[in-house]
């Protein structure tokens, strides 16, 4: 009679172990496809317009040199979406600037304000965009937090360990993988790992804050003159 309460208070132990291990794994698995879910909605709705933003001004810029010139002036060290853009179409290119109202009286003067304010466009949707990179930022740092705190209250090998120290061997040895050999259990460790987010991933961009358009207006405005005169060229 012993012996069974004794099985059986050792197999609830064991029951308990997994279902908190696998309740927590399943509730972590859950937190990491709503956090792709997240990340591919920023791209497809914010993410795309900042996209746009900074093509409409490659568009603009034309030529390597002045983009460069541009992230200069504005402070980029990187080349946000420069190479995404070189893969586009000519024709979605030319789409881009469709949405973007023309004023000014003179061609050239239209010219600097249409940069102008594609520029101020890209400072409007770029704050939404950051907003969102943090939070997606602080959703994958509290789930690797998650996975850290689950990887360390349930070693494997401690489990097995502190299931040995409380059970009869020979009566109940095998219900939670007690018996199995070093090898398997490095197999089974590795199965059972969750590994942790690269945060917040590949598919969205960490973009800095650019400075405020009356920061750089005369620089911009220099920049548009420079774009007009090479688009006169190549149309001559």
């Amino acid at each position: 009679m012993t012996d069974d309460i004794s099985a059986a208070l050792l197999y609830q132990i064991k029951k308990e172990i997994a279902e908190n291990y696998f309740g927590a794994r399943k509730a972590i698995e859950e937190e990491k496809a709503a956090l792709k879910e997240h990340i591919q909605a920023h791209r497809d709705t914010i993410g795309k317009m900042v996209y746009e933003d900074f093509c409409r001004i490659y568009q603009l810029l034309r030529t390597e040199d002045l983009v460069e010139e541009f992230w200069g002036i504005v402070g980029l060290e990187a080349k946000p979406f420069y190479d995404r853009y070189l893969q586009e179409t000519g024709d979605i290119k030319s789409c881009l600037l469709t949405p973007v109202k023309v004023h000014g009286l003179t061609e050239a003067g239209r010219y600097k304000n249409l940069l102008l304010d594609c520029y101020k466009r890209l400072l409007d949707d770029l704050k939404r965009y950051r907003a969102g990179y943090y939070d997606l930022m602080e959703e994958c740092l509290i789930i690797n937090e998650e996975i850290k705190q689950l990887t360390a209250s349930y070693n494997l090998n401690e489990i097995l360990t502190f299931v040995r120290s409380i059970e009869d061997v020979g009566s109940v040895a095998g219900v939670l993988g007690e018996t199995i050999v070093p090898t398997q259990r490095e197999d089974l460790e590795k199965k059972l790992a969750l590994s942790k987010l690269n945060c917040p991933g590949e598919n969205i961009i960490e973009i800095p804050p650019l400075p405020g358009l009356s920061q750089v207006k005369t620089k911009l405005k220099h920049l548009a003159e420079k774009a007009y005169q090479n688009r006169k060229v190549l149309k001559t």
